[in-house]
């Protein structure tokens, strides 16, 4: 069942359909007799997933049509006693993997729980594993994620991976060498070495068969196209044949300067601190093919304390970086909830789904489903509403509207006995930021106090910090913690840490011109003031 379910999930329609002639001609037999003499009550999944045929294989999504589908897996399965196998059949085999995964993303928003979650309660055992295989985004992210399997346990799965490898061409193979370093943070030719069981030519040939071609793919000495638009793609190719250079010699330099006895830490802070994410993550990929470590692994190696992690949160990915905040919020006895605040209270859409991705992947269970175990009552709420990452990010702000937002929280508040909180979480998680900024002008001419008056007063602890959080416009809402780090006696190293971590290069002008219009002293000076070594020089 295994091979199959390989096979299955890392071949197009076309592919299936040669494989189902060249079978039946060799043996003179159909491959549906084959399945159902061979495989039971399981050869029903497999013979829709080998015939279907007309699977879909586009990149579009329909939104709306996902959002109908969700219903019916959620009706098919946890909304009713027993489950209705046909309709996550249907739905499943025939969809799209792109499809799959707005499909995916709706069930998780009108159910708060991850559809795997719902297939695994559902179904056991060899069809529970072939319908969680359909919810990989793509053939190389799920074969990705079976070589994972093969390598992970006791021994190794020599006969996957061999299965696995050669069935994928090598035109393929960097796309799925990039999905497994994206899910698992390593490259597979250096898991491979780490693998005791795969030794000597085995080894080899799997790394071999992982390299990919030189990418400038002879550029340089190409002849200059005549045809416009031919030169322009020409001119794009070597741009980004000329970063990946830039990229391989900085990660050369880092090379150099934490060989041998000390560290050169001037220019290790140069280039980890002088870099914008987009060509660290570049650096990342030469310094592994290099010398096959992680850049990551390079700083941890050679730092130590608040000045490690400032360098590793620079030159990690936005996903990766929030992926590890938010299980580093998650793990040990109770939940860091002020971490949970800043990874979603100023982030924008994209960036949570990012995190989202980026956890469900290198994680046992989804995170929606390790947040509903863990937290309780409106925080809860809070917090899902803003996983679910649905907030509008569209248009001008309605100031019509607002006065009518504001009303409503007025009268959910101090305008009657009790707090209707429920007012409070639907117009914070769901209203855009212009929107914010104008309800709280329309609040403050009705009630004459400010909308943050009356969270504070309506609302207490986690819930209150959230809340006050939602009403600033993320530029505002860093420098306050910044600010609010360097306050009193001793600095929150750990704070700045994740609030310069959690911008890019450009991104931290704007909040250092706050920081300095706020509260009348550059942030240079205020770093300068509170820091000290290699930390303050990084920072």
């Amino acid at each position: 069942e295994s091979a199959l379910i390989d096979l299955l999930n890392t071949r197009n329609n076309a592919e299936l359909a040669a494989i189902q002639a060249k079978y039946e001609a060799q043996h003179s037999k159909s491959v549906v007799d084959t399945l159902n003499s061979e495989f039971g009550s399981f050869s029903k999944t497999i013979r829709k997933l080998f015939f279907q045929g007309n699977k879909s294989e586009s990149a579009a999504v329909d939104a709306a049509a996902a959002a109908q589908q969700a219903q019916r897996l959620h009706k098919a399965g946890i909304g009713r006693m027993g489950t209705d196998e046909d309709t996550f059949l249907e739905i499943l085999v025939g969809q799209s993997r792109a499809q799959i995964q707005a499909i995916k993303d709706a069930y998780e928003r009108a159910n708060s729980m991850s559809l795997r979650k719902a297939i695994e309660k559902e179904f056991s055992g060899t069809a529970e594993r072939a319908l969680v295989a359909l919810l990989q985004p793509s053939a190389a992210a799920y074969t990705a994620q079976a070589l994972k399997e093969a390598l992970d346990g006791v021994g190794t799965d020599s006969d996957r991976i061999c299965r696995l490898l050669g069935g994928t061409d090598k035109r393929a193979m960097p796309a799925v060498c990039e999905a497994y370093l994206e899910a698992f943070g390593a490259t597979l030719q250096e898991t491979f070495k780490r693998e005791a069981l795969m030794t000597g030519d085995f080894r080899k040939a799997a790394a071999a068969w992982c390299d990919s071609n030189d990418p400038t793919g002879g550029l340089e000495y190409a002849a200059r196209p005549s045809d416009p638009k031919a030169l322009a793609q020409r001119l794009l190719r070597e741009r980004e044949a000329l970063r990946s250079e830039i990229a391989e010699a900085d990660a050369v330099t880092l090379q150099r300067a934490c060989a041998g006895a000390g560290t050169d830490d001037g220019a290790l802070i140069r280039i980890a601190c002088g870099r914008s994410k987009e060509h660290l993550r570049r650096m990342d990929r030469a310094y592994h093919r290099l010398f096959s470590k992680s850049l990551v692994d390079m700083i941890k190696s050679e730092c130590s304390g608040n000045y490690e992690d400032l360098l590793v949160g620079a030159v990690l990915p936005y996903d990766d970086f929030d992926a590890i905040m938010v299980k580093r919020a998650c793990d040990g006895v109770g939940t860091n909830e002020q971490i949970l605040i800043e990874l979603l209270a100023p982030r924008a859409n994209a960036r949570i789904r990012g995190m989202k991705l980026k956890y469900d992947a290198r994680n046992d269970a989804p995170l929606i489903d390790h947040l509903n175990s863990e937290l309780s009552g409106t925080f809860k709420k809070i917090i899902v509403q803003l996983l679910h990452a649905q907030r509008d990010e569209e248009g001008p702000a309605d100031v019509a509207r607002a006065s009518a937002q504001a009303r409503a929280l007025l009268d959910a508040g101090v305008g009657q006995w009790g707090t209707d909180e429920g007012v409070f979480v639907s117009t914070f998680t769901r209203a855009s930021r212009a929107q914010i900024q104008a309800i709280k002008a329309e609040y403050e001419k009705l009630a004459g106090h400010s909308l943050r008056s009356a969270v504070e007063r309506e609302t207490s602890g986690d819930v209150e910090a959230v809340l006050v959080a939602l009403l600033y416009e993320p530029t505002e809402y860093y420098a306050r913690l910044l600010h609010k780090a360097f306050k009193g006696m001793g600095t929150d190293e750990a704070a700045v840490v994740r609030v310069l971590t959690s911008l890019d290069k450009r991104e931290m002008k704007p909040v250092a011109d706050h920081y300095l219009e706020t509260y009348g002293r550059t942030l240079t000076e205020a770093i300068k003031s509170e820091l000290s070594g290699d930390f303050e020089r990084a920072v």
